[in-house]
């Protein structure tokens, strides 16, 4: 299924830079793999470079060094894996709220959606930021599909918005909701425990 996605989201005829955003983001991404301590970027917040940075890293150890060619396409496949995974999610959540054929669905109808394909060939911030609300909302299924909420499912719901404002800040908007959810378990502890003091 990823796989098709990829396929599907895969443009060989791509000039560098394929966005005008995209130089701040390779750039930056090869100083920090280069051990720069001032990367000279201070308008975003990092995360995404990092982990672009992370796997220059990583492939200049297996592959020697890297043409920037290979270093845009790198950030290209990295964006095309986060928005491949989004569909994944996708079909997921909508696998547990309602049944498998609606899962499918709505993971077309995401692979169909021409923003998502479009942001799948660019090395930008906001593909990164969208696969990690994403994944805020998956785990957010997964804890009310469950009737017990323990308190390591708030922990990783607050990791995962931490890494989402990571990649950009418009997933601050993921605040909110946290909150709410957090009040929502201590509210079901609470009753929890005032019911087995009653027994």
């Amino acid at each position: 299924f990823v796989f098709i996605t990829l396929t599907l989201f895969y443009s060989p005829d791509q000039k560098i830079p394929a966005h005008s955003d995209e130089p701040s983001v390779v750039e930056t991404a090869i100083k920090i793999s280069g051990g720069s301590l001032n990367p000279e970027f201070f308008r975003y917040p990092s995360g995404h470079m990092n982990i672009l940075a992370l796997i220059y890293k990583i492939t200049e150890f297996f592959s020697g060094e890297l043409t920037k060619e290979n270093l845009y396409s790198i950030a290209w496949v990295f964006s095309r894996i986060c928005i491949a995974g989004i569909a994944a999610m996708v079909f997921m959540i909508c696998s547990i709220n309602m049944n498998y054929y609606f899962g499918i669905l709505g993971s077309v109808l995401t692979m169909l959606s021409t923003t998502l394909y479009t942001h799948a060939n660019f090395a930008i911030v906001d593909v990164p930021m969208a696969f990690f609300v994403t994944l805020f909302f998956l785990f957010l299924t997964f804890l009310y599909s469950k009737s017990d909420w323990h308190f390591k499912y708030i922990i990783l719901l607050a990791f995962t918005v931490g890494i989402a404002i990571a990649m950009k800040y418009t997933a601050a908007l993921l605040i909110p909701v946290l909150i709410f959810v957090s009040v929502e378990y201590v509210h079901k502890k609470r009753k929890f425990i005032l019911s087995t003091k009653q027994i």
